[in-house]
């Protein structure tokens, strides 16, 4: 079983091709929709690139031929002051499917970019490539330990993300009831130790 991988990405540029973009996710996950009968859902990462061409037949059964191991959360279309867009935020096994992304976007919608944001706590990757932050302008993330089991590990973790240093470290220690000061060890706060940790990204 994989570990998942939290994604949101965002494509924008050409209005036109925003829109052709969000028509085949609503065509793709539409409850009607006639997904191959190996597939989890209408919510299948595989349904958008099998529906582009990207599909082969095995065992009488369609599989997509491209990596695509994963389900769409949401999406939406939207517009700010630059120009039109859609956000896609989806779960993948292991890590993000850009390769993927990159297959459909450069042959299908050749105008659009895109930024995304990628959270996998298992293996370590925390991810904004929005390096201008339009769409994404957090850039540390806090995880906070609740309650020890009977080994003296956490069962759970609260997990919240901020623009700013000064902001998480306001909130941990309103709501937690702790006094952290900012210093230049507090990113090298350990969880099992001090009970949260702090990441940057």
């Amino acid at each position: 079983m994989p570990n998942w991988c939290w994604n949101s990405i965002v494509f924008f540029g050409n209005d036109n091709e925003v829109n052709k973009l969000k028509h085949l996710l609503d065509k793709v996950t539409d409850v009607n929709y006639k997904y191959p009968s190996n597939s989890w859902d209408n919510k299948w990462l595989g349904n958008i690139f099998i529906e582009l061409g990207y599909s082969k037949i095995e065992n009488k059964e369609l599989h997509c031929t491209v990596p695509c191991r994963g389900h769409i959360i949401t999406y939406h279309c939207d517009k700010d002051n630059i120009g039109s867009y859609i956000q896609i935020d989806y779960e993948s096994a292991w890590e993000n499917i850009n390769d993927s992304w990159d297959t459909i976007i450069n042959k299908y919608f050749p105008n659009l970019s895109y930024v995304y944001f990628e959270d996998e706590p298992g293996n370590c990757v925390l991810v904004n490539s929005d390096t201008k932050g339009r769409f994404f302008k957090d850039h540390f993330k806090l995880r906070v330990g609740i309650n020890k089991d009977e080994y003296d590990e956490y069962e759970n973790y609260e997990e919240e993300y901020f623009e700013n240093l000064n902001d998480c470290i306001n909130y941990l220690n309103d709501k937690y009831h702790k006094n952290i000061q900012l210093n230049d060890s507090i990113l090298k706060a350990d969880i099992d130790t001090n009970g949260f940790e702090i990441l940057e990204f």
